[in-house]
């Protein structure tokens, strides 16, 4: 089969499992197809860790330039932080209307983790307003550069 075919046949399966399962999966990845994805849900800690694994079969793999991936928040909670493990060094991400989280990996030599945390109710009052769409449905809070301007037409937030 050729490869358009097989692309075509991955879309469709993937058009399916979101008719039965629904737009909003609890978590999901655009990367390499060598790229694996696993996430653990840790409520006692209100964390989830988000590993990838480059299992290519060229021994060392080579690098995955660039990865995103997209992790949605339990009900009734918000993100608050994403850090690289074990260093515990903060990774840039966003947070959409919906409270998905999502953000970029780079550079992806064999193995990362990250640490996903969250807190229940609504977002701190230090949020700040910065910005206004007229579309209620597209606001997100910006983690990366605080104090800065979305390019994207929506609501940006910035930790005080």
């Amino acid at each position: 089969m050729a490869v358009a075919g097989i692309e075509a046949n991955h879309r469709l399966l993937e058009k399916l499992f979101r008719q039965l399962l629904g737009e909003r999966p609890a978590y999901s990845a655009d990367a390499h197809p060598a790229v694996w994805m696993n996430v653990q849900h840790q409520a006692d800690r209100q964390a989830y860790t988000v590993a990838f694994l480059n299992h290519q079969s060229e021994d060392p793999p080579l690098p995955i330039p660039r990865l995103s991936f997209t992790l949605r928040s339990p009900p009734g909670t918000h993100f608050t932080r994403l850090l690289q493990l074990p260093e515990r060094t903060p990774a840039a991400f966003t947070v959409d209307a919906h409270g998905t989280l999502q953000a970029e990996v780079t550079d992806l030599q064999l193995f990362r983790m990250l640490l996903a945390e969250y807190t229940a109710d609504r977002p701190p009052a230090r949020l700040r307003r910065l910005a206004s769409s007229p579309n209620p449905h597209s606001a997100r809070i910006d983690h990366s550069q605080p104090g800065t301007m979305n390019k994207e037409p929506r609501t940006a937030y910035s930790i005080q």
